[in-house]
């Protein structure tokens, strides 16, 4: 019997312990535009390690090459002009405020863009709350949530898409319930193709999520990707083995103007043996129908 329990316990802590080889990034192709999502854990959590956690993190993004990048959990170390996001993502810029008061204070729901091949066309923020236009907590949330979004115009070729950007709240269930209901009702007075990136703290299967996708027109791109994989997003800075672990970092597409190409989500970068944040970015590669 002792030695079926040992086994066991052998069989478990090797389950946990082994990282599988995860599908990689790889390139973007031409012609496919490649969003990314990630929440980057907020930079006065731990200031000293945030200082390495910056620079492995702009190595990782800009490899990546995506065409625009919806962080989480920026907050105003990460969005500082020195050597935050605006200086390290070198050759993107952003559009975003922070959630405390609509200018400087508070976490960014951030989006990047690359600046050499997107112009503006529209842009925004509102809260997740009973008064979008304006600071202030909804429902049952803690803290203040925002959305954020832009339109963005290809120079060259004149695509046009618009990318929201959000976090939702991680205690109040009534909030993210209520705040999916808000997003899907600004989504359907988008008409370009739209990406909806975020943090959005329920996994698939709960209530929020079957309300999300139960839209006919938004899609989790997970399972719309012709090239597909599964792995948990969030690992609390444990480098443990997260494939059976439903994601909360999403991207959900508008499934009639998108095809999606490719689904990942990238374990690959470390510091000090941990993972570089406290949930892995979710990299998706797609095309605009016409």
């Amino acid at each position: 019997m002792k030695k079926i329990v040992y086994l066991l316990i052998i069989l478990l802590i090797y389950f946990f312990v082994y990282i599988p080889s995860l599908k990689p990034v790889g390139e973007k192709k031409i012609g496919d535009l490649r969003i990314v999502s990630y929440n980057l854990k907020y930079g006065s959590s731990n200031y000293d390690e945030w200082k390495i956690r910056k620079d492995i993190i702009a190595k990782q993004v800009l490899k990546y090459d995506p065409d625009s990048i919806g962080v989480q959990e920026a907050d105003s170390i990460w969005m500082n002009e020195e050597d935050g996001l605006p200086k390290i993502f070198k050759g993107y810029s952003y559009v975003g405020v922070g959630r405390d008061d609509g200018d400087k204070k508070g976490e960014y729901a951030a989006i990047f863009y690359k600046t050499d091949k997107y112009k503006i066309k529209d842009s925004g923020t509102f809260w997740i709350s009973e008064t979008p236009d304006k600071p202030s907590i909804g429902w049952d949330a803690v803290c203040n949530r925002i959305c954020t979004w832009v339109t963005l115009e290809d120079v060259k070729t004149g695509e046009i898409y618009t990318h929201f950007n959000l976090h939702l709240d991680h205690k109040g269930d009534v909030a993210r319930v209520e705040g999916v209901r808000l997003v899907l009702e600004r989504l359907e007075e988008i008409k370009t193709p739209y990406i909806l990136t975020g943090d959005f703290n329920f996994m698939e299967g709960t209530i929020a999520y079957k309300m999300m996708i139960r839209n006919k027109e938004v899609e989790d791109s997970k399972y719309l990707a012709e090239d597909t994989m599964s792995y948990g997003t969030i690992n609390w800075f444990y480098n443990f083995n997260f494939k059976h672990l439903k994601p909360i970092d999403f991207c959900f597409v508008s499934k009639e103007k998108v095809r999606v190409k490719k689904y990942r989500v990238d374990n690959s970068y470390l510091f000090n043996g941990k993972p570089v944040s406290d949930h892995y970015p979710v990299i998706v590669d797609l095309s605009l129908k016409d």
